[in-house]
């Protein structure tokens, strides 16, 4: 909807952003701040506020995408430390779905042989020595730094 509506107007997008946020849903307005930068030119600077939200969600891999597109518009949005520590449980939870290689690399906006790298990085830091004992870990709630994303879901 806000793409329809902001498509390359500053103003627009900014009526946009303020009508989302009194809407009172935390996951639009983060998506609308990040649609107002790329599609109306807004302040990258909303991007930051947006990586915020989505963190508070435990949005894990829109907040992996948005990094990518706050990087490329030069705004940063967190520290290196604090992205691997998510990149590692982003790509965690993904291993304990089931996810290939090659579906991880579609679901992180990567290559095959980043997706290789960073989980041969990953068992390396965390010192699991399989997808399989990964997956445990996640589903145990045991991983390093992981915020219990199963009480989380709806129904468990």
């Amino acid at each position: 909807m806000v793409r329809l509506i902001v498509d390359g107007d500053a103003g627009a997008a900014a009526e946009a952003v303020e009508w989302t946020r009194r809407q009172e849903r935390p996951y639009e307005v983060a998506r609308t701040l990040e649609r107002a930068v790329r599609w109306a030119g807004a302040d990258p600077g909303l991007l930051a506020e947006a990586y915020d939200i989505l963190g508070a969600l435990g949005a894990l891999l829109h907040r992996s995408r948005l990094r990518q597109f706050a990087r490329h518009r030069g705004a940063p949005v967190a520290g290196r430390a604090e992205t691997v520590a998510e990149g590692d449980l982003l790509l965690a939870v993904l291993v304990a779905e089931g996810l290939s290689n090659r579906e991880l690399a579609a679901a992180t906006q990567s290559s095959e042989k980043s997706v290789e790298g960073r989980l041969s990085r990953l068992f390396a830091r965390t010192g699991y020595r399989s997808r399989v004992e990964l997956a445990t870990a996640v589903l145990a709630g045991t991983f390093p730094g992981q915020v219990d994303i199963v009480s989380a879901v709806p129904g468990r």
